[in-house]
């Protein structure tokens, strides 16, 4: 079956909008599938990992962002494996994600991507994370010197602590990635000093390309870190929570139990909170979790509209 052809857009007229929301195609979530055609009233350009790509038949927002999907080096029984000048993630499946099949696909199929990365978790030892930034920093330069076409190509970066940050971004800065993209810090949410920290070594090497974390949802957080230099986030957080029956706060930004909601009219203003009571958005079911996922995604957005205007 042959594949629309991709939507390409003129590179230097694009800019990511602040929030992308990360969306899945395959139907392995099946909220995904009837809430992404709403998903372009709110943005304007989509996140969706390499993985759940190559299941698209077709661009559904006029921009997408595709990641690299380099979460695959956290699989149990991952291995990393070099093949000719790049390095690849194996995993215990024997699936490949290899670096040049992704920039291809990116480059087909998306307006912006991001290089393969090995992520760094919070508990790693020093010396892993200084091989897994390594091979992150080898596959980011590998993707710019191979790059073909007007495709946005964001250099992935890996970092635990400010210093590596500067290490990595020094590394990066004088090559012509159109931005940044840092990775592995959703396990850091709890502690997001060392989240502001990494971001603050990444910006005394370079505060002018755009940079983008992934995975950062709550809006709280997303505020704070627009403030420490942040240009755009990605996050499924608005269904993800929807899927658990949580409900985003427009006040304060952060999420609480639906059960803690009597009358959602009463807290926000959306179309969803003025035409479904608690006890409907209650129930299970796809159409009344894609209604409060479309709660959480129109108070995640307007959030950081007011606040990015105060």
């Amino acid at each position: 079956m042959n594949q629309p052809a991709p939507v390409i857009y003129p590179c230097e007229e694009l800019r990511l909008p602040p929030f992308l929301p990360v969306t899945t195609f395959g139907g392995k979530f099946p909220v995904d599938e009837i809430l992404r055609p709403y998903l372009r009233r709110f943005c304007s350009a989509i996140m969706v990992s390499h993985y759940y790509a190559q299941k698209m038949k077709g661009p559904s927002a006029p921009l997408t962002f595709i990641d690299s999907g380099g979460f695959a080096s956290l699989f149990q029984g991952s291995s990393v494996e070099m093949i000719q000048d790049r390095y690849c993630i194996r995993t215990s499946e024997d699936t490949l994600l290899d670096p040049a099949e992704v920039l291809s696909f990116q480059s087909q199929h998306a307006q912006f991507g991001a290089t393969v990365d090995f992520i760094i978790l919070p508990d790693t030892t020093e010396e892993e994370a200084r091989r897994r930034q390594q091979l992150t920093l080898h596959n980011a330069l590998w993707a710019i010197e191979h790059l073909e076409g007007n495709m946005n190509l964001y250099a992935s970066i890996q970092a635990w602590d400010g210093n590596s940050a500067e290490r990595i971004t020094d590394a990066l800065a004088t090559h012509p990635f159109k931005g940044f993209a840092l990775g592995g810090m959703v396990p850091r949410v709890q502690q997001p000093r060392s989240i502001f920290e990494i971001i603050s070594g990444i910006r005394r090497i370079d505060s002018n390309k755009p940079l983008h974390v992934f995975g950062i949802g709550t809006p709280k957080l997303i505020k704070a870190l627009f403030d420490h230099g942040v240009d755009s986030v990605d996050s499924s957080s608005f269904v993800r929570s929807a899927v658990s029956k949580r409900y985003l706060l427009p006040e304060s930004g952060n999420y609480t139990a639906l059960s803690e909601i009597e009358n959602p009219s009463d807290c926000c203003p959306c179309r969803v909170c003025n035409t479904f009571g608690s006890e409907y958005l209650q129930l299970e079911g796809e159409l009344n979790t894609m209604a409060l996922a479309l709660h959480n995604l129109t108070t995640t957005t307007s959030f950081l509209k007011i606040r990015s205007a105060a």
